[in-house]
């Protein structure tokens, strides 16, 4: 048993679903698996979040979960313009980009996740890879909230890196969003 817990510790993961135990475990049979997490879940080894994603301690990473619940996804949006300053209004829900729009609450944490273009989503420039989570730098959350919300107002564009900003805003191949781009660019600069 020791083995197994350090696998997974080993993994780096405090959000873990079941098909990552399965290969984790190098488990095929589904029933198996189901049974070993049931009891690991039962003895408080693993902390059961929502069907098919556990956490392996009480205090998980809340970002790691909301790439996890909505696969493919990445955190942007409000959750890293506040993070990053850009803007000061506070919403406790973990925003993220994804193939659709959805809502959830698991375990008390607020998920969204927004519909974007796979064109825009599957395009790597401006997303870190964290651990076992993707999140957008602050320039390609400005721009994917600009994109989807018409005349987005920032509170903060000094943190703006804007050589940045002028190279992904060509991702979205949008007219108006680079049109909103350009003409803030320009006032900045006066």
């Amino acid at each position: 048993m020791k083995n197994k817990l350090q696998q997974l510790c080993q993994s780096g993961q405090s959000v873990i679903t079941t098909n990552e135990l399965g290969m984790i475990w190098q488990l095929n049979d589904r029933a198996v698996l189901r049974n070993k997490i049931y009891y690991w879940v039962k003895t408080g080894k693993l902390h059961r979040l929502q069907r098919g994603v556990y956490a392996l301690q009480v205090n998980y990473d809340q970002l790691e979960l909301a790439g996890k619940v909505l696969s493919p996804s990445y955190v942007s949006l409000s959750t890293v313009l506040q993070q990053k300053g850009v803007v000061f209004q506070y919403d406790e829900t973990i925003t993220s980009i994804a193939n659709l729009s959805r809502e959830f609450e698991v375990a008390g944490v607020k998920l969204s996740y927004r519909k974007i273009q796979d064109k825009v989503l599957f395009n790597d420039l401006g997303l870190e890879r964290k651990n076992s989570y993707t999140i957008a730098s602050k320039e390609r959350a400005l721009l994917d909230m600009m994109y989807l919300v018409p005349g987005f107002y920032a509170d903060n564009l000094a943190k703006i890196d804007w050589e940045q900003l002028l190279i992904l805003v060509e991702i979205y191949d949008q007219r108006r969003l680079k049109s909103e781009v350009h003409n803030l660019y320009k006032t900045r600069r006066e």
